[in-house]
């Protein structure tokens, strides 16, 4: 089941996706599989579902700092993790 929120559209360059201040409140639908950098940094996520996150095998950068994350889980290793300004 999907949580219903607000989605942007994503412009991709390679496997880096960039959505900075999209006011995204879930992760979009369209993220390419082969994703390495993801950038959700100045959404409005209030929760991090990482479990929403497992088909992207390559995510190793995951950058989610200003988005008053209170609470969120991570079941498979990144190298980098940025959310710096939410604690």
């Amino acid at each position: 089941m999907r949580a219903a929120g607000r989605r942007g559209t994503l412009r991709c360059t390679g496997v880096a996706v960039n959505c900075y201040a999209k006011n995204l409140t879930i992760v979009p639908d369209d993220v390419p599989s082969n994703v390495t950098g993801f950038l959700l940094t100045n959404n409005k996520f209030s929760e991090i579902d990482f479990d929403s996150m497992e088909p992207y095998t390559m995510l190793r950068d995951l950058l989610i700092d200003n988005n008053n994350v209170s609470r969120f889980s991570i079941t498979q290793p990144v190298r980098y993790l940025d959310n710096s300004s939410d604690f």
